[in-house]
Formats: structure tokens, sequence, C-alpha cells
């Protein structure tokens, strides 16, 4: 139970705060373990008990309990239950209660009383009650004589909350009463250090400090319950303590600064007697007051560090020598005569005139000195006298200066032996009529406009005390981090707050960066006024690290020897300049670290590195630049830097200047020159020539860049040498402005052989040149320069026959000589003659490729002995090369009249005789024409035993049976006998061919079809190849009948024609029939098809009929070359010539699209 004493003649009290601690336990201190902490209120009063005005005794501890809910620095809540008709102490669990009405409780003299109960387990309290006396008159309008019922029920809300009292005139806990005075409503420094220690927000001891020592006698025992008061330099009172049991004490809740520490007895007006606390109610008798007053070390400033005790200061206390003891006060204005002094503490108006102090107390007398702690505030002693119960009581005279720190001040006095001080007792206020709210300014622990993550101290200063304890609220971009600060720490001056805000860093979307406002709330001064203005009201908060990003003075692609400006700008202005280093390959010409140079922004520095050239130790590549002490001005460090490598190229680039040569020199004409480099350009690059002589050169001329950008061309018009002005020899070639983007040259130079004069030769022979015989001829060309390139020789010799075709020529080692052999045959008379032929070199070229000249000696005279007879033969019937059985008229006609006669017509080979009877030959008749003969031939059919058809000769011949030469006696005979069958030899080469086949030979397959085994058997062929049934085109399907590997056989029609592979040369014997009428109909597909003709298409029948019947656009028929190798021989309507077909050709047809066709055929 804690008893408010009522106000008595009794001596004043010094200021503290103790927590309510356990007598037998005193470190078991007393609080709520948990808040809000609720409350219940009996609105009912007694009869005359309280006088109301507008507001009523309910409300009025309502607005007590607010009062301590608004101590911002602790962690402090009420919650408010209503009205209720309990009027006796609470004895219930977690029911408080406040009553008027309770008339059952001893109060014993005491405004009010706050009986509670508590664990002695863990001092968590379980319930409380606040007892108005009801035989005590309360107000709640300041009706004079009488208690206010606020400031009474702040006091014993302290005590709820655990608070003892304290001995510090000026705070709330105060263990006396003064009438007329609201004094009590508005806690202290004191108080608000008291409830902050014992319930202290988030960041109050991080953000406040505390003073420990030790209180001994000169014998060094300890001193229990000493009272310790810190004073701040400007001499505003902050907190005091008691001293435990050892002597110790710990002043707590002190915001950083420097503090005088007081220690005085508790000897009057607080006393021993008038605590609350068990530790110390319970154990009054021990507790000391037999010591007199002192500063530590005489008034040294003490300095006190947030988050830190500062220890060591230990009195050693010195006994009283004189009765000088301050007790009591009143303050009068100067017309007044007297006043009665009391215990509580008094105003002090800033700037008023005529202000009296009236001081009582043993000892007092005009030779005391009197003064005020800190500065602005004077005193002018004025007169002494006596009170009416006989106490010394002396009169100053009391000026404040305009400029004084508002809050609490000691009244310290002396006689030269002892000190005596009221605690707290002069309280500087502004003057009364203050209608103007406080003025307060915010100011920060960190440049405001660059706030980083973490704690942000904000200290507000008032212009004037205040009744309330500001607010803080944090309103920040984004729909986070938005608080209201619990944090609260007052300063020594009570006009001073610190706070501590707990910057959180950027996280999207819901914490941003940016400027914060600061709003204030819960700021009235002491005659109730609202906040008037604030300035400082926001701050930037930048959490994030500044990111930046490197330009250079040179394309960073390509950097150059010389200086290189680096320049690194930042998202933001830096606090300081950053360094840089560079690393360059290899082991030198590395940079750093070095500090940046500011340029005219706060957020841009530069820096010039100097590139040497690359060098055995220096290599060109890739540089990479790293940047530290990034830090912006908010203390982020920032790693995140853009473009950091650059790449360095001090070389030239490499080249080729190459002339476009077909050989090893310049010939006349165009000549293309490139220059191909191994990187990019800056500039075009120009060529100049410097050919031999004085004409013919070039002067800077630009070179046109091709699609790669790595080679230029020049297109050199080279003329020819003429003699004089123009001269064949080395051109110098030289390349300028061949710079690369980091600006290195390089000076491309090569040298060009020029050779505009072609060659000439002189040709020689082995046999004189006029009169050539049969046999051996040598040819010798040689020329006057060696060639770059082999030639050839051809000789053109009258007639068809014995010309040496393009034949290469060949050097026994100097290539200016050549030679070639050429077989010279005798004349034949009809394809080899004698007389004028022409040699002609080709091929001739010097090393610029010009072509030699028509050389001398180029003409040859063939005399190799006189010409014989020669016959040429024609048939009288030819349908496709066909002759067929019957009669055949043959004319022989010669070259010069046959010297013998009779001449005979001789048919080859053996079996293909004149008659059945196997006759070979006939007599010719010679005709009206002396160089014309003609024989009538039956030929018989071929029967298959001694006549047979196929290919066969006729060869006329002398009487003595000398053949004559003869020309075009070579015929296919095919005869049918009356059953439409029929004989036919294919003689085939080795190796693929394309064929047909005219009959339909009886074979192995269904129906005595003839089959691809049949034809592969008969041929020894190793496969046979046709198109898919239904699709010619080359992009159908092949069906291919392997002998080797039994694949599926199939059978052969008349319509289509067979792609067969032999090992070795065969002929085809076929006896059979014709094809079916129906096969001579074929389907043609788009593109290519494989088609043949069939048996009987009429004579003359060629390509360009057949393109014509079928709207083919080209085709092709295999034949061989005379190496044997296997050819085609096209017909492309409108481009070439038309050929006579064969029954035995294999065709490819070209057709333009899908369509029938009808191939011509006869009976």
């Amino acid at each position: 139970m804690v008893l408010l004493l009522l106000v008595c003649a009794a001596q004043g009290a010094a200021l503290a705060w103790n927590q309510n601690a356990d007598a037998a336990n005193p470190e078991l201190r007393v609080k709520w373990g948990q808040v809000p902490i609720p409350y219940r209120i009996n609105p009912s009063t007694a009869s005359g008990n309280v006088s109301v005005g507008d507001t009523s005794a309910a409300d009025a501890v309502r607005a007590a309990f607010r009062t301590w809910d608004d101590a911002a620095s602790a962690n402090v809540s009420f919650r408010d239950e209503g009205d209720t008709l309990q009027e006796t102490a609470s004895t219930q669990e977690g029911v408080n209660l406040v009553s008027f009405v309770d008339v059952a409780f001893p109060y014993g003299g005491a405004l009010a009383v706050t009986p509670y109960s508590y664990s002695t387990q863990n001092g968590a309290l379980r319930y409380a009650s606040v007892l108005f006396n009801p035989q005590v008159r309360f107000s709640t309008a300041s009706e004079p004589g009488t208690f206010d019922v606020q400031a009474v029920a702040t006091h014993e809300i302290g005590h709820l909350l655990g608070l003892d009292h304290s001995a510090i005139l000026a705070s709330t806990m105060l263990p006396f009463g003064c009438k007329d005075s609201t004094r009590g409503r508005h806690l202290s420094p004191d108080d608000l250090a008291g409830i902050s220690s014992i319930y202290p927000a988030l960041g109050f001891q991080a953000a406040t400090g505390s003073i420990v020592g030790r209180v001994t006698n000169a014998a060094g025992s300890s001193i229990f319950g000493a009272h310790l008061v810190a004073v701040s330099s400007d001499g505003v009172v902050g907190a005091g303590a008691y001293t435990a049991a050892d002597g110790s004490y710990r002043i707590g809740g002190l915001p950083p600064g420097a503090y005088q520490v007081l220690l005085e007895p508790l000897d009057g007006p607080v006393t021993t007697t008038t605590l609350s606390s068990p530790a110390y109610a319970f154990n009054f008798t021990r507790l000391a007051s037999d010591f007199s007053s002192a500063f530590f070390q005489g008034g040294a400033l003490v300095v006190v560090s947030a988050g830190f005790e500062t220890s060591g200061i230990d009195f050693r206390t010195a006994p009283r020598t004189s009765q000088l003891d301050l007790r009591k006060l009143a303050m009068l204005p100067q017309s007044a005569s007297s006043a009665e002094p009391v215990v509580c503490a008094t105003d002090a108006q800033l700037a008023v005139d005529g202000q009296n102090l009236i001081v009582a107390g043993p000892g007092l007398n005009g030779s005391v000195s009197l003064s005020v702690s800190g500065a602005g505030v004077q005193l002018t002693f004025r007169s002494a006298f006596t009170l009416s119960d006989g106490t010394p009581a002396v009169r100053y005279l009391v000026e404040v200066s305009a400029t004084a720190a508002l809050g609490a001040r000691n009244l310290v006095a002396t006689d030269g032996q002892t000190l005596s001080v009221l605690a707290g007792a002069l309280v500087v206020t502004p003057p009364t009529g203050d209608e103007l709210g406080p003025t307060l300014s915010c100011s920060y622990d960190r440049e405001p406009a660059a706030v980083p993550a973490g704690q942000l101290r904000i200290s507000l200063l008032s212009d004037e005390l205040l009744s309330t304890r500001p607010r803080i609220s944090i309103d920040r971009p984004g729909t986070g981090n938005d608080v209201t600060l619990a944090l609260l720490s007052p300063g020594a001056t009570g006009f001073e707050w610190t706070y501590l805000y707990d910057v959180a860093r950027a996280s999207a979307p819901t914490i941003s960066d940016g400027p914060c406002s600061v709003t204030v709330t819960a700021a009235r001064d002491l005659a109730g006024n609202e906040l008037r203005g604030l300035t400082g009201g926001s701050f930037t908060v930048d959490t994030q690290p500044p990111t930046g990003a490197i330009v250079y003075s040179k394309p960073a692609s390509g950097v150059g020897a010389g200086i290189l400006v680096l320049t690194a700008s930042f998202s933001e202005p830096l606090g300081r300049a950053p360094r840089v280093y560079v690393d360059r390959p290899g082991t030198g010409n590395d940079a750093g670290p070095e500090t940046m140079a500011p340029t005219g922004s706060p957020s841009q520095f530069t820096y010039a590195y100097s590139v040497a050239q690359a060098a055995p130790t220096v290599s060109d590549g890739v540089a990479v630049v790293f940047l530290d002490s990034i830090v912006d001005r908010a203390g982020n460090a920032g790693l995140q830097v853009s473009n950091t490598l650059f790449t360095l190229d001090t070389t030239p680039p490499a080249w080729t200047l190459a002339p476009r040569l077909r050989f090893t020199a310049a010939p006349v004409g165009v000549l293309s020159i490139d220059l191909t480099v191994t990187e990019p350009l800056s500039t075009v690059p120009l060529l100049s020539i410097d050919r031999p002589g004085s004409g013919n050169d070039v002067l800077d001329a630009p070179m046109s860049a091709t699609a790669s950008g790595l080679t230029f061309t020049l297109n050199y018009i080279v003329l020819p040498a003429d003699g004089t002005r123009i001269l064949d020899g080395s051109a110098q070639l030289r390349a300028m402005q061949v710079t690369d983007a980091a600006g290195n040259t390089a000076a491309p130079s090569v040298t060009l052989p020029v050779d505009t004069v072609p060659p000439n030769a002189v040709l020689s022979y082995s046999q004189p040149a006029g009169q050539v015989p049969a046999g051996r001829l040598v040819l010798t060309a040689t020329f006057n320069e060696p060639l770059a390139r082999t030639p050839s020789v051809e000789v053109d010799r009258p007639g068809e026959g014995n010309d040496l075709l393009p034949t290469p020529m060949t050097s026994a080692g100097d290539l200016r000589v050549w030679t070639a052999s050429y077989q010279v045959l005798k004349q034949d008379g009809v394809d080899v003659r004698d007389g004028l032929a022409s040699v002609t070199l080709r091929g001739a070229l010097d090393s610029a490729g010009n072509v030699a000249l028509t050389p001398a000696g180029g003409v040859l005279v063939f005399a190799t002995g006189p010409e014989p007879p020669v016959a040429r033969l024609s048939l009288s019937s030819s349908a496709l090369s066909r002759i067929p059985a019957g009669p055949l008229f043959v004319t022989a006609t010669f070259n010069l009249p046959p010297s013998e006669r009779p001449l005979r017509l001789l048919r080859t080979p053996p079996g293909t005789g004149f008659s059945a009877s196997g006759v070979s030959s006939v007599v010719m008749t010679a005709t009206s024409d002396p160089n014309v003969y003609i024989a009538q031939l039956e030929l018989p059919v071929a029967n298959g035993v001694n006549v047979f058809d196929g290919l066969q000769s006729l060869q006329v011949t002398f009487p003595d049976g000398k053949p004559v030469t003869t020309l075009g006696g070579k015929f296919r005979s095919l005869t049918l006998d009356s059953l439409g069958k029929g004989h036919v030899a294919l003689s085939l080469p080795r190796g693929s061919s394309l064929i047909a086949l005219p009959l339909s030979a009886p074979g192995s397959g269904p129906g005595g079809a003839y089959m691809a085994g049949d034809l592969a058997r008969s041929l020894g062929a190793t496969l046979v190849v046709r198109t898919a049934p239904g699709g010619n085109t080359p992009n159908s399907r092949f069906e291919v009948y392997l002998a080797s590997a039994g694949a599926a056989d199939f059978p052969l029609e008349g319509n289509r024609s067979y792609l067969v592979h032999l090992p070795a040369a065969a002929t085809l014997q076929l006896d059979g029939q014709l094809w079916p009428t129906e096969q001579r109909t074929t389907s043609l597909s788009l593109g290519a098809n494989w088609i043949a003709l069939p048996l009987g298409s009429p004579a003359g029948y060629g390509a360009g009929e057949l393109a014509r019947d079928t709207g083919a656009s080209g085709i092709l028929r295999q034949r061989r070359t005379s190496s044997g190798t296997l050819a085609f021989e096209p017909y492309l309507d409108g481009l070439s010539a038309a050929f006579n077909l064969e029954l035995e050709d294999g065709l490819l047809l070209l057709s333009p699209s899908a369509r029938p066709a009808v191939l011509p055929a006869g009976p």
C-alpha cells in the first residue's frame, strides 16, 4: 500500500524516483507483467468531496491515465473497462479500481492511497486500487483551497505502475500534495526516466545512458537511502535515484550529455519515512541522513553516452558542520509583503519582473549565499525575517533571463561550511498568459538528405516547457515501415527528446526509399496550447546502394595507346570520390588504386588512364576496371558498376595487300587489288600505285569496302607499256589510312610485277616443213620468255582424219622451249589427205597471262604418197536404220574410176548372206558414170540357222579380193515372218546402258512373260532397273532386280526403257513377236520419263518428231564415246539439232505436264 500524505507544516523534499521493491528481496522489482493494464472507475463521489466544473472526476482520472499512456519512451498502455459500482479496494486479480467513496479504508490523513498486491515469486502486480479520501476536498476546476483530482490521480497511477516517491520537488511522484496546484498533472523528466526504465520502449535503453556509483561514509560503510540527482550542464534537473543497502545507486534513462551529480540526505522536506517502496519503508530505521550534501568532485561534469553506463561516480560522505538546511519556499509578487512557504516546487517565469522568492529553513540569514543551478536566473537579496513558527527565512528578488533554459532548477545554499540543496525547487516557465503554442524543431544524427538503413536518432527541441511528451509518427513512401515511435528519452533540460527510428531497407512493393514526413502529436505547453510549428519535419531515406556505369573517351571495343579518360556516373551523389583500379592483360601497365577526380556533379567522377603500347609484359585484350569506396551520402556501399570492361588494341591491324593475279604478273586490263585486314577500320583506306616510268600511276585513290567490312578493293587499269612513259617492271603499291577503331595505323606496301607484252614464239620441226612424209614428226615451239602454263599444239590436216587434236607440249626444263610428237599417216584419199596444213599453239601464256602472238612457221605441207580409190555406199531403204527382208539396192560412188574390174559386194559377218543358201557376195554393175556402180540384192528372212538379223557390213572388193576403202557400209537388218515373229540382236558394251526391247520374247514369268531375271540371265547383267509402274519421274520409286540378291522379279514392257549393268560386253539375241498394240500408248508424268519406241515406227522418225508427238521439252539418248565413257546426247526443242532414233534406244523424255502419249508405229 502506498500513501500520499497530507500537506502539513513539514520540510520540502528532493527529486528522485525509484521502483518499488520487495522488503525481504530488494532485487525483486514490482511491475505489471503485460499491457494494456485494465482499470475501472466508480464515478460516484461523497457529498462535498469533489468540486467539478466542465470535467467530471472520472474524466479527470482518465486524463491522468492518458498522461502515463502518452509517455512515448515507455511501453505502457491502459484499457478502460468503464464504470463500476464497486466502492472498496479491489482484492480480485486483474481488477484495478479507482474510487472516491471507499469510507472503510484507513487513510490516516492521506489524500489518496494505492494499495496493491504482487507476487513474491516474480514481483508481478496482481491488482491495485486508487482510493481518494472522501474527507478531503478535491476539484477538477482549480477551486481555491482544493487539491487537483487529475494531479493526485497522476501521482497515484505512478504508484500503480510500480514507482516509489521522488525527492525532486518538481516531480509528479513528490510525496506531498499542494493545494491550488496542477503541476502534478505533467510528468517531469524524472518521472519519465523512471517509468521508461521500468517499462522501456524498443530502443530506449540504446538511446540513453546511466550513471552508477557507491556512497560510503568516512569509515567505508555503506550509506543506505541517500539521494543522488543528475543535473544537466545548463542546470536543469534530470533524474535521480536512491542508494541500496550496499550503498550502490544507478541513475538511468539519461539522454546523452554532460551532468553534475548531487548527493543529498533525506533529512527534509522528503525524509526517510516518506519512501513507499517496501524495500525502504520496512527498513527506514536503517536509512542514513546524517551527512552533508555534496557535488561529485565539487561540481565536475560527468559524460553520459547512449547505450553505456558511466561508472565509478563514488561519494564519501562528510558530517554536517552547521544547521543550514533548506526546507520550503514560496514565490510572490514584488508588492506582496509575505507568503507561507510550502514544500512544492514553485515557478519562475521567463522575463517577468517583480518575482520574489521566499526560502525558509534552519540556519538561513542574510550572510548565506543562495543561488540557482545553471545560467539565466539571478537572485538578489532583499531581506531576512522569521516565520510565525520561528523558522528563519530570507527574501530574494528573482530575475529570469528571456534565454534561460526552461525546466526545474536546484536552489543551492551555503554558509561556507555546509551545503544545502532543494532539488528541482524552482521551475523556469514561460510567462503567464501564454496563448502561443510551442514550436519544435527536428534534428537527426544522420544527414537528413540521405538516411541509410539502421537506427536513426531523431531529436526534438521545444522552445518552451511542455505539459505532455510529444509523440512522433513517421510516414515513409510505400505502405511499410510507417511507425509511431515508442522510444522517448527526455533531455536533461526537459525541452529535448530523443527518438530512435529503425529504418528498414527498401523492399518492393511495400517499402520504398524517398522523402519521409515527421508528424508530431501530443505536444502542448504548460498553458495547454497545441503545437504551433515544426521545423525540420522531413528527411529522405536512402537504403539502396548506388549503382554506376563507366563510359570511356574512346570506343570500349578498341582502345589504342594514349590517354583514356574513364568517367564513372552513379545513380546518386556519393559521399566521397571512389577509387579505381585497371587490370590490363599481362603484368604491366596496371593502374590503381587511384582516387577518381570529381567533376561538377557529385555523382560523376573521372580518371585518366595512360595506355601503354603493347610490349612483352604488356598485352592487348580485355582490361577490367574495378571501383571501390563507392559510398553514397547515406553511407550505402555500392558494388554494382556496369561497363567495366574495355578492349585494348595498341597493335596496328594485320593486313594483306594482294592484286588478283591469274599468274605472277599483271597484264594489260583491269586488275582488282584487295586490301584485307584482320579488324574493322575506322576510315576508308587509300591506295597509291607507282608504276615504273612516269605514267599509269594512281595517287591516294579511296578503296571500296566489300560486304565483310574487312576487305577493300580498287580496280586498276593496267595500260600497255609504251617504252617511254609507261614501262613494265615492279610497281609499288602503298595503302594509307589503314587505321583501326583504336587509332592504330598500319602501312601496307607490296611490289607488283607488271608485264603487258605478249610472248613471241618460233615453230620448228624434225622434218622439212615444206614436205612432211608419213612417220613421226616432232614440233618445237621456242618462246622469247618462260611460259606460266603448259601450251598445247594442234595440226589441221586436209581431210577429216589424222588431225592432231590439242595436245599438251612438254618442256625439258627450259620453260621457253616446248615440244610435241605427231604421228603422220599416209593419205587414204578420203579422210586423210596431203596438202597444206596449219599448226596452232593454244594456252601459251607468260607470267602475266599474256597470250602468245601467232608464231612464225605455223604452216606445214604434207606429202605422204599417191591418193587411193575410196567408195561411199548408200542404201535404198532405211526405216530407223532397219533393213527389212526383200529388195535392197546398194550404190557405190568412187572418188576416182576404179582401175580393176569386176567389183564385188560382200556381206559380213558369216550367216548374214544375201540368200537362204548363204550366198554372201554379188558382182556390182557399172553405170554410165565411171565413178558409180550398183548392186540389186534380195534380203532373205532370218531363219536363225544360217541367216541372222543384226548389225552387218557391206564391203566392196577388187577381183583379186583386195578390199576397197568403203564408207557407210553398215546397216541393221530386222525381218519378220508372217506370224509377226522376228529376231533381233542387240550388242551392248561393258557398263551401264539404257535400253529398250523391240520384241516381246517368251520368258519365265506368268503367262510366259519376259522378266527382268530373263534379261539379266541372257546378258549376264548384275542388275536391271525400272521406274515403278505409275510413275516415271526421277522422284518416283525405282524398282531394282539384283541377280545376286534374289530380289523380286518384274515383267518387262515394250513402251518402257530399262537400265542394265553388264560386267562385260554381250549380245542380246531376241526371238519374239510384236508387243501388244496397247503398249504403243504410254502415260507421261510431269518431269522425266523412261520410254521406248514400238517396232515399226516410220522411217526417218527422229527426236524432233517424238518431241512434237509427246509435247516433250527435251529428249536424251545414251551413247558411248570413242573412249568408251557413258554420255547422253540431248535434244532440246529449238536449241539443238535433232537425231534419228533406234528401236533399242532407251529414251529419257522431259515432259512439262502429265499427259497420255501415243507412240507412232507401222503395221
